[in-house]
């Protein structure tokens, strides 16, 4: 057992080691999305969608994951997926992408009156070995809990996003790392032997 002088305000003279961990948040955006067929994306990053009215889906080793706001998917670095709106046919070469930034309530609802799909979506990096996780598409049941944090994501996103306040920001790392801890502990004892 390690030991050090005790701390001020720590009777305790026990050394504690902590995983070290670097959250850093790369992009947080709120889009509509007219056309949105990808054959293939891989990025080394994470990536979170949330969309809060169905009509978009990925597909993850044949299996395909639609997205609403009863669910929220996680997808690991490196994990390669394609994805699609509606029945759109996915493009033999290249993707087909349509979309831009929901600025205002007004424009959401324009953008569903439209036939677009509003999307949520977030990329950030937990640094190395975590990174490293086995590539997965991670689909969660979206709880009332996580609503609560994603309607304040989006609704600070219609009307500011470039500088985020201390709070969004807050929101946006909670809820990453609620959606994280959803992951068993033995994948991520597996990367960090």
């Amino acid at each position: 057992m390690l030991y050090k002088l005790p701390d001020k305000g720590d009777p305790s003279d026990v050394l504690q080691l902590f995983p070290q961990f670097n959250l850093q948040l790369l992009c947080c955006r709120y889009w509509w999305l007219k056309k949105w067929e990808f054959r293939e994306l891989s990025y080394p990053y994470w990536r979170i969608y949330w969309n809060p009215i169905p009509g978009a889906s990925i597909f993850h080793n044949k299996k395909e994951i639609r997205l609403d706001e009863d669910n929220i998917i996680m997808i690991a670095p490196n994990t390669s997926y394609s994805t699609r709106l509606f029945d759109n046919n996915i493009p033999g070469f290249g993707f087909s992408l349509e979309g831009g930034r929901i600025a205002s309530e007004k424009e959401e609802v324009k953008v569903v009156d439209n036939k677009s799909i509003p999307h949520l979506f977030i990329h950030f990096n937990i640094g190395i070995p975590y990174d490293n996780i086995f590539p997965q598409v991670i689909e969660r049941e979206t709880t009332e809990h996580w609503k609560e944090k994603l309607n304040v994501i989006t609704h600070s996103l219609k009307s500011e996003h470039r500088k985020f306040d201390f709070f969004t920001v807050l929101t946006i790392r909670s809820l990453v790392l609620d959606l994280l801890s959803t992951i068993p502990e033995k994948e991520w004892a597996l990367i960090s032997k």
